[in-house]
């Protein structure tokens, strides 16, 4: 499937979601008043700088939004949310991931673009649902072995990455079912 129409159908999704009488909530503090019932939270562009571990009190969620925050570190203790499987984290900060984040294992997209990040953790591919991988203008030119053979991953966008076509070549032979978004070649070295 083109990456562009997996865009669209998972945004499809998202809004029949929502149709369906599943409030987003965009304050947290609300949220926490209805835990039960949070299955939607959306708290892009409110210069959080820290992460709201109350956020762990809302085991219903099932898409989480913190893009164009400040945040430039997350916790650990992420299997608490077994039922998520969007989280946004483009335009912030940070520099890695939590490697519980392998332990989603209804995780289908994780969207980290325009951030800091250098590496992935290996855990990540434990995460067997996982179909898009969003890591546009972030830093990382190679993935854990433990990827390999990966059951769901079908799209990485790696647009915005310096990464030589040797190094692309490897990627590509590590997830042969993966389509990736790659910008032009360079020169650069691995």
């Amino acid at each position: 499937m083109k990456p562009w129409l997996f865009l669209v159908l998972e945004f499809a999704l998202i809004l029949q979601g929502w149709a369906q009488n599943e409030k987003v909530y965009t304050d947290l503090n609300d949220a926490l008043l209805h835990k039960e019932n949070v299955t939607h939270l959306d708290l892009s562009r409110q210069r959080l700088k820290d992460f709201p571990l109350e956020i762990f009190e809302l085991t219903g969620l099932l898409y989480l939004d913190l893009g164009k925050n400040k945040l430039s570190q997350l916790p650990e203790g992420w299997e608490v949310l077994p039922e998520l499987k969007t989280i946004i984290l483009q335009r912030n900060k940070l520099t890695t991931l939590p490697a519980s984040f392998g332990a989603l294992k209804l995780l289908e997209v994780l969207i980290v673009n325009r951030n800091e990040i250098y590496s992935l953790p290996p855990e990540l591919a434990e995460a067997t649902r996982l179909k898009e991988l969003d890591l546009w203008s972030n830093h990382i030119d190679e993935f854990p072995g433990s990827f390999s053979g990966h059951p769901a991953l079908r799209y990485i966008d790696m647009r915005g990455i310096a990464i030589s076509d040797e190094r692309k070549s490897d990627l590509t032979r590590l997830l042969p079912e993966v389509e990736f978004k790659f910008s032009r070649g360079c020169d650069c070295k691995p």
